[in-house]
């Protein structure tokens, strides 16, 4: 799962740790030598009023570590900022929030809950689900940890304890948010069909209240599952519809921007993918889609744009994040032009997740190698775990 993904407003991921370091093609990780080396220049703080509100929350916090509710407070603002702007300052911030709260054996439910979306933004699944456990341990009725639990589960391809879990929203949790949670396992095992069928009419039920602010990201997060899921069934005009839909309630969502990107790109529509993402660029997974559809567009290699991504790609692996490692996977396949590195961090990234995505850049990877037995091992894998993926080349299933 990619940490901006919508299912990370549970929403993103968030790192995934490396044991060692090994860089990225081409690049060169520079340590300084003395405190006036400039290692980055980045977005200073408090150009905007959230910006210094949570700069003074943190201050705040700082005198008074252990006090739950501002810990709380201070941990979900800088989470939601970190998925909203890719930023892993934020998430830094987040963590060390709850930091007086690591070892305890006794953490109140609302902390525990943001630490498990924190684990799960990170790619730290084990983590995440533990905390998830002991949520629903304390309150068998916590919907907002049934809901990220059926997703964690679906990441990993256990979709017995997904199915399980999603099983706990319904007449309970919003007649939307169960309804996605459970086309979400549809769309991983097959279903896709009946899951569309089940988004549009709960789409349309949602379209006939009243316009609700508050409710705009849930309605992002299922109108961009449809449009996904339309186009991997082929369906490209509903599915683009669905898209434009989604960007007219929030243009600037990441997970939806990259998932129409991808979506334009597999149209053979680059120019527009430079164009909807011209004023994107500063966030990786991005930057990589800019990268790509400009190489397509131009038959020639952005320069400046690869080497700010393998730059960015190993700083990440320097401070032993493995967020990234489909993108980095896809930057040294598409960009790099290096399978085998590609087809490496492809299988890492298995490993953590396996969702689509997953299985067809591992997929493409094996092929470019080309790598017969993960190629054997991947046709034989789907039927046991009930995952339908579409394999590149082939028709849908």
């Amino acid at each position: 799962m990619n940490w901006t993904s919508p299912r990370c407003l549970l929403f993103v991921p968030l790192g995934l740790a490396l044991q060692g370091f090994a860089p990225v093609s081409g690049a060169t990780v520079w340590r300084p030598n003395q405190d006036s080396d400039v290692i980055a220049t980045v977005r200073t703080g408090g150009s905007s009023a959230a910006d210094r509100e949570l700069r003074n929350l943190r201050q705040t916090l700082a005198a008074n570590p252990t006090q739950p509710s501002l810990a709380l407070e201070v941990a979900q603002r800088a989470l939601d900022r970190g998925k909203r702007e890719a930023d892993p300052r934020f998430l830094g911030q987040a963590e060390l929030a709850l930091a007086p709260w690591k070892d305890l054996p006794d953490v109140p439910v609302p902390l525990r809950l943001v630490r498990a979306n924190l684990h799960q933004t990170l790619h730290n699944f084990p983590a995440a689900l533990a905390d998830l456990n002991q949520v629903l341990k304390e309150d068998p009725r916590h919907l907002q940890a049934w809901l990220m639990k059926a997703t964690v589960h679906t990441v990993q391809s256990d979709y017995t304890q997904a199915r399980t879990a999603a099983a706990q929203l319904l007449g309970k949790a919003d007649d939307l948010v169960a309804t996605a949670a459970i086309a979400q396992i549809g769309i991983a095992t097959g279903n896709a069909e009946a899951a569309c069928r089940q988004l549009e009419r709960a789409l349309e039920q949602e379209s006939s209240r009243p316009a609700d602010p508050s409710r705009t990201a849930v309605r992002v997060w299922a109108t961009t599952m449809l449009a996904e899921s339309l186009a991997g069934l082929g369906r490209s005009v509903p599915a683009e519809h669905r898209f434009r839909e989604a960007l007219s309630l929030d243009p600037t969502e990441p997970y939806l921007l990259a998932a129409y990107a991808d979506f334009l790109l597999s149209q053979n529509r680059p120019e527009e993918v430079l164009t909807l993402l011209a004023a994107h660029r500063s966030q990786d997974g991005l930057r990589l889609r800019c990268a790509e559809a400009s190489y397509r567009a131009t038959g020639e290699r952005p320069t400046h744009e690869v080497t700010v991504l393998a730059e960015q790609f190993a700083a990440a692996r320097a401070r032993g994040e493995r967020v990234h490692l489909r993108e980095e996977a896809r930057f040294e396949l598409r960009l790099q032009r290096q399978p085998a590195r590609a087809l490496a961090l492809a299988r890492e990234n298995w490993q953590v997740q396996k969702e689509a995505a997953d299985f067809q850049l591992l997929w493409e990877a094996a092929q470019a190698v080309p790598d017969e037995p993960t190629l054997r091992e991947l046709k034989e894998w789907p039927a046991p775990a009930g995952f339908v993926p579409r394999l590149p080349g082939e028709p849908q299933l």
